[in-house]
């Protein structure tokens, strides 16, 4: 088993509220406390032999990753709604937005060279490139764009005219 330390950590947390509780099973209890913590402090997982996996362990761990691979793929695909050319959104004058980390930069698309059906969104003319976006949103406050593995969100306290007329709001448009 596999825990990151802050799994390690909440799985801590729980076990020591068990065991102030005054349960029976408080000496193995406190045993894996102790591994636990070991782990959370110089990484040691407490465990001499962390390959002793029985095939069946190691068959169940096979299965629950492809059933994690399979749900994560399914995430990744994005509802669209209608469809924008890239020449169109070659087109748009720049959007004043905010960045997730809050600073003010300019937002434009420029046609990406490597693949017909996405674009790349120029940040500050050009000094960030978001690669690949493929799916374009604008909601009252913001313009969400989508690069085929996660969504990158701006704000946007005004929305220009331009981009208005272009995308209706809360309409995911794929890009043709």
């Amino acid at each position: 088993m596999k825990l990151s330390k802050s799994d390690a950590l909440l799985v801590y947390t729980l076990l020591f509220n068990q065991s102030s509780l005054g349960r029976s099973f408080d000496d193995q209890l406190d045993d894996v406390l102790d591994r636990i913590f070991a782990y959370l402090t110089d990484g040691d997982s407490g465990y001499e032999d962390e390959e002793a996996l029985t095939s069946e362990e190691s068959e169940e761990t096979e299965e629950e990753d492809e059933t994690e691979s399979e749900t994560e793929d399914e995430e990744e695909s994005v509802q669209v709604d209608d469809y924008v050319p890239v020449s169109v959104l070659e087109d748009l004058s720049s959007a004043s937005v905010t960045s997730p980390a809050g600073d003010e930069m300019t937002l434009e698309f420029e046609k990406s060279p490597t693949n017909s059906s996405s674009v790349d969104a120029l940040l500050d003319n050009g000094t960030v490139i978001i690669e690949g976006i493929s799916v374009v949103k604008l909601t009252e406050k913001s313009i969400e764009l989508h690069d085929g593995s996660e969504w990158h969100v701006f704000g946007c306290k005004r929305v220009p005219k331009q981009w208005r007329k272009t995308f209706e709001p809360s309409v995911s448009y794929g890009i043709e």
